[in-house]
């Protein structure tokens, strides 16, 4: 999937979001496919390491708009 940076930062930043979302949604769905145990953690790891990027993300957005 192509994003033109015409929009500037916010436009890049948006888009980044938006397949972040996916991802998780996608990794959440995997998580019932994975017991108890080192991999079910790592999953969780990863799936808060995206939820992180797209919160503090959120967070520039909101203060670059004010």
């Amino acid at each position: 999937r192509l994003v033109e940076a015409a929009g500037g930062l916010e436009t890049l930043l948006e888009a980044s979001h938006a397949r972040a979302r996916m991802l998780i949604a996608a990794l959440r769905d995997g998580e019932i496919l994975v017991g108890p145990g080192p991999a079910r953690d790592r999953l969780e790891d990863v799936i808060g390491l995206f939820e992180g990027y797209v919160d503090m993300g959120g967070e520039l957005l909101r203060q670059r708009r004010r």
